[in-house]
């Protein structure tokens, strides 16, 4: 039996929490969070923070699992990340949103950065120790 689709936006108070069409409604929600964002996935405490405006019931974890063809749950780090498998092909993000590579190159420009100063203070420390030898001579 199909389900109608239940608007995310929809007053939804007249519905049962634990009912299968309110299960759909959060299916779709949850669908649409992790589509607006930029990795497509989002730990899954972050999206428990939108329980109370949207209305899921306390159990919404076990949404992931049920709807496996739809969200993988990774457990990487210890921490519960929800995926929308769709956007995802093995373990590459299919359409990457340009500010993911603006994201990389800054990330890459701090790691230049950090380089540099850990071999200034290298060449620094170096220079300490050369002093030094020179003067117990």
């Amino acid at each position: 039996m199909e389900l109608e689709y239940i608007s995310s936006y929809e007053d939804v108070l007249k519905l049962d929490q634990s009912s299968l069409e309110m299960e759909k409604r959060t299916v779709g929600v949850f669908h649409e969070l992790l589509s607006l964002s930029l990795l497509k996935r989002m730990p899954v405490p972050i999206l428990g923070k939108f329980c109370d405006e949207y209305r899921f019931s306390n159990a919404f974890p076990n949404v992931f699992t049920r709807h496996s063809g739809l969200f993988y749950v990774s457990q990487k780090g210890g921490i519960k990340t929800a995926v929308l498998r769709e956007a995802y092909k093995d373990d590459q993000l299919i359409d990457r949103d340009p500010l993911l590579q603006i994201k990389d190159k800054f990330v890459e420009l701090l790691e230049e950065g950090w380089r540099e100063s850990a071999e200034q203070l290298w060449l620094q420390r170096e220079e300490v120790k050369e002093m030094a030898v020179r003067n117990d001579e």
